[in-house]
């Protein structure tokens, strides 16, 4: 049986739906309203930042026949756990932990970024999945046999490693060229760059801002123990991705890259204008790229898959 081509409509109805939805949730979730619909508004950034979300993400659904609740479920865990709502939390428990001051670079509620997620996974798996689909979560279950559950605990305790190093390397990276060059804080949110610098901004309940003072041998032990389990929760929605797709390993860590690149740096970095600088996203691009392709080459590497499945489906 033959199958039609994608017509045009197909192919952009959803990216434009899901920035819609994506932008439209977020402002609800901020209780701003829309503030005017003009090139440069916040919710024309959202949309921007949803439409290049969805557009990363489409080969990912596209090409994989993905049960639409599974499809949901993977888009859904990537926003969260890659996006700033996942480095919300780490800020969170850090915060509440005495460790370092919540960033002033993060809003107090993720309330804003889980809605938004929850409209572009909602969107994005009833418009780019059919219905029907062999891959759920009981052939997802199947894949994960090929590997013992010690092998998978090593491979994921190791990529949690690797995050950590690269979020320290970045962080302490960004320390340096702020003493040196006078750029300001690439990325405000990394608590070790808050850590290299001895400082963390903090905003009271009642608003006003402070700077407390944590670094330390505890502090440090902190915050690499909250940098593992964020490294963790940045490598599982990559777990699914990982059980079905083949290529060779360069292929493979491409397809991380960008979904790294573009949910948790590139599409947050969008939203988050105005910019101190060229010169400072510039860098700051360059940051997100490497960091990125450091932790999809190393997360291709460790359970990535070149071969022919081991199970039906």
């Amino acid at each position: 049986m033959s199958v039609a081509p994608p017509s045009l409509l197909s192919t952009l109805l959803p990216p434009l739906a899901a920035g819609i939805g994506y932008a439209a949730a977020k402002s609800l979730g901020k209780g701003a309203g829309w503030g005017g619909l003009y090139w440069q508004s916040p919710v024309m950034f959202s949309f921007l930042a949803g439409l290049l979300i969805a557009l990363g993400l489409r080969p990912i659904l596209t090409r994989v026949p993905w049960q639409r609740g599974t499809a949901f479920g993977l888009v859904l865990a990537g926003m969260l756990a890659i996006g700033p709502a996942g480095d919300w939390c780490e800020a969170r428990l850090l915060a509440w932990s005495g460790v370092l001051g919540f960033p002033y670079d993060l809003p107090a509620s993720a309330l804003p970024e889980v809605l938004g997620a929850l409209a572009a996974a909602g969107l994005l798996a009833w418009l780019h999945r059919p219905s029907g689909g062999t891959i759920g979560l009981g052939n997802l279950r199947a894949r994960l046999a090929r590997l013992t559950g010690v092998q998978w605990l090593i491979r994921l305790s190791v990529l949690g490693i690797a995050a950590v190093t690269v979020a320290g390397v970045t962080g302490g990276l960004d320390a340096l060229l702020s003493r040196q060059i006078g750029l300001p804080p690439m990325d405000p949110t990394n608590p070790w760059l808050r850590l290299w610098t001895l400082g963390a901004a903090t905003v009271s309940a009642n608003g006003v801002s402070a700077v407390s003072y944590g670094a330390g041998g505890t502090a440090a032990l902190a915050v690499l123990a909250l940098g593992w389990l964020r490294g963790l929760a940045l490598i599982l929605p990559l777990v699914p991705i990982a059980l079905v797709l083949r290529g060779t390993r360069t292929q493979i860590a491409l397809v991380f890259t960008l979904v790294l690149f573009i949910i948790g740096e590139f599409a947050p970095l969008m939203e988050n204008q105005p910019y101190p600088s060229a010169s400072w996203l510039m860098v700051r691009v360059g940051f997100a790229a490497v960091g990125a392709a450091a932790i999809g080459t190393v997360t291709a590497w460790l359970i990535g898959q070149t071969s022919a499945p081991a199970v039906p489906g």
